[in-house]
């Protein structure tokens, strides 16, 4: 296709004119890149911002291969952002962590240079084509050079008022520049042919908008659950080990929690001395709905000068929830000595260490039937808590993600882990769960139960249920062991 010719007798021909293209474009840059976190703005502006883009971006594709390379270059863009709006909506974006890849984040920065180059040389060569003595599209450049900084404060990790407040200056100067250039291209009379098709670009990007959000509607439907494999458990399980029940039945271990042990834990609390524990009932609506059971048991390997803990922390659904989605738990023991407090395993001062890693599992009852299913996740963490109380801090506990099936009743879990003590210098135990779990499915971007807990949000009123409670004893009590 020949390319555009501006002269000073097309006067009449234009239409529509530049500065009204470049109004898409302008408003199409501002919403994608200027961002309000309220309300989800920041993701319904900058989708709203490329659907523009592709609007504007397709109207000049016709005019020269250089407008055409960057409208192709825009439609991977747009797609980038479709994609990535939509596995927000997913597990997915956290379980791959693939928005933080170096070749996603490279594409980000790349492709938008790469578009606002082609437009730079199709501005440059479409009044080069008018015969003007000095084509330029400097704002163009202004914006490409204004991107790079954007990403530089972002990857470098600059931030607060002294840096956005400049480049938001600097990026509204840049878009009014950017309708200076349109008037100047319609003052020299470079007429912008309207062509048989000019309104299929609106219908585009409706088409993308409505795309984007039957998707995202989809996917929080279908993508906002860990998959766990089900299965029956096997029948008669804790076979060959009814003398060890007796004998903890004796210590007043709890009856429900021993039934749901797999028999490997069973087994690892041969030779039982003491056993302690306590339980605590959580309330939804006024109606007791969950409770949670916490059991300590003593054991004296052979050889061992002291003893070795192993904590279980037992739940149970007795009303079985309404929305099952994301669910988290979170354990940390804290042991108090003699000369203070302090998490175990990762403080060097702390007697107490973890032995091996924690098991646990979850179970639920659909008729006559039980089924089985290992957590999702479990396991120790190490992770960095931010808080405007205290500031940051490292920890170290351990996690375990799961989700409970659509269908049963019944609804319960343990884990368990084994402390060694290593000094009679522990007087006190604090067994702390924390559980958390989503209550609905609309909340956008995903944020799972876990992550949720990591972020330290204190406000569980409205997508979450939160729940902590604690067995505290004494380990080295008298030798009557008659607390509580």
């Amino acid at each position: 296709m020949e390319p555009t010719v501006c002269t000073n007798d097309a006067k009449a021909l234009q239409s529509p004119q530049w500065q009204s293209l470049m109004g898409l474009l302008r408003w199409g840059y501002f919403l994608t890149y200027f961002t309000l976190n309220i309300a989800n703005l920041n993701y319904i502006l900058s989708a709203i911002g490329a659907a523009l883009l592709l609007t504007g971006f397709y109207r000049l594709r016709r005019e020269n291969k250089y407008f055409r390379l960057a409208w192709r270059v825009n439609l991977v863009c747009a797609a980038l952002k479709f994609v990535q709006y939509v596995l927000d909506a997913t597990l997915i974006a956290e379980l791959t962590g693939f928005s933080d890849h170096p070749a996603w984040i490279t594409l980000l920065f790349a492709l938008p240079l790469l578009r606002e180059y082609q437009l730079w040389r199709g501005l440059v060569a479409v009044q080069e084509e008018t015969g003007l003595e000095s084509p330029s599209a400097a704002p163009v450049i202004g914006l490409m050079v204004w991107f790079i900084a954007l990403y530089g404060a972002a990857l470098t990790g600059l931030g607060g008022w002294i840096v956005v407040l400049p480049l938001l200056f600097l990026f509204l100067f840049i878009l009014s520049k950017l309708g200076g250039l349109a008037d100047r291209m319609d003052e020299e009379n470079c007429p912008l042919p309207e062509h048989p098709d000019h309104h299929v670009g609106p219908q585009l990007s409706m088409g993308y908008l409505g795309a984007m959000l039957a998707c995202i509607l989809i996917a929080l439907f279908l993508g906002t659950r860990y998959p766990m494999n089900w299965a029956p458990l096997p029948a008669q399980e804790q076979a060959g080990l009814e003398d060890l029940r007796a004998h903890l039945l004796e210590l007043n271990f709890p009856q429900d929690v021993l039934d749901d042990l797999s028999a490997e834990d069973l087994a690892a609390l041969e030779g039982a001395v003491f056993v302690e524990s306590d339980y605590h009932w959580e309330t939804v609506e006024g109606k007791p709905t969950l409770k949670f059971t916490t059991v300590a048991v003593e054991s004296h390997p052979p050889g061992e000068s002291f003893p070795v803990w192993e904590i279980i922390h037992h739940f149970y659904w007795w009303e079985s929830p309404e929305y099952r989605g994301t669910e988290c738990i979170k354990l940390s023991p804290i042991w108090e000595t003699g000369s203070g407090s302090g998490y175990f395993p990762y403080e060097s001062s702390s007697n107490a260490k973890m032995d091996g890693d924690p098991t646990g599992r979850l179970l639920y009852t659909d008729g006559n039937t039980i089924y089985t299913v290992p957590y999702h996740s479990l396991g120790m963490e190490h992770y960095t808590c931010n808080s405007i109380f205290f500031g940051s801090s490292y920890n170290q506990d351990i996690f375990a993600t799961f989700s409970l099936p659509k269908q049963g009743e019944e609804f319960r879990g343990y884990i368990s882990y084994s402390a060694r003590d290593n000094s009679s210098d522990v007087f006190l135990l604090n067994a702390w769960i924390d559980y958390t779990r989503q209550t609905t499915r609309f909340t956008y971007p995903m944020v799972s139960a876990k992550a949720y807990e990591l972020s330290g949000a204190w406000d569980h009123r409205y997508s979450y249920d939160f729940f902590q409670t604690a067995l505290q004893f004494y380990p080295h009590w008298p030798e009557d062991k008659t607390h509580s």
